[in-house]
């Protein structure tokens, strides 16, 4: 919904002033501030260039910060179909698909379990 992310974009602008004095104040320990939304709004101090070609897909919604801060862990259960039913394209897709949703999903608080459905 954009009314929605245009409505968090406006709200966040308020963190830019904190964002600053936190910079201003020389504090050894903040190189970065930034925070990510539910609407998947983020908002970096000072600013990050990311090229063009990683915005297409960047989601902070899908970062492992965002994932690890936002609650409780996750139970994940990987079903794996091997009995050669899928052969060629399919399976590199969902070995690649499933790869990716482990790196960008799955924090070290998380449990994940794969089975083989395989018969």
């Amino acid at each position: 919904n954009w009314t929605e992310v245009r409505n968090t974009i406006q709200w966040t602008s308020g963190l830019d002033k904190a964002f600053i004095q936190n910079n201003d104040k020389k504090a050894d320990n903040i190189f970065w501030q930034y925070i990510g939304t539910p609407q998947g709004v983020m908002r970096t101090y000072p600013a990050t260039y990311i090229p063009a070609k990683d915005q297409i897909d960047f989601d902070v919604r899908r970062r492992p910060w965002y994932n690890a801060g936002i609650g409780c862990p996750k139970d994940v259960i990987l079903l794996m179909d091997t009995s050669g039913s899928l052969e060629g394209f399919p399976t590199r897709l969902l070995k690649n698909t499933a790869v990716k949703f482990l790196n960008e999903i799955i924090s070290d608080t998380d449990f994940v379990t794969a089975i083989d459905v395989g018969y």
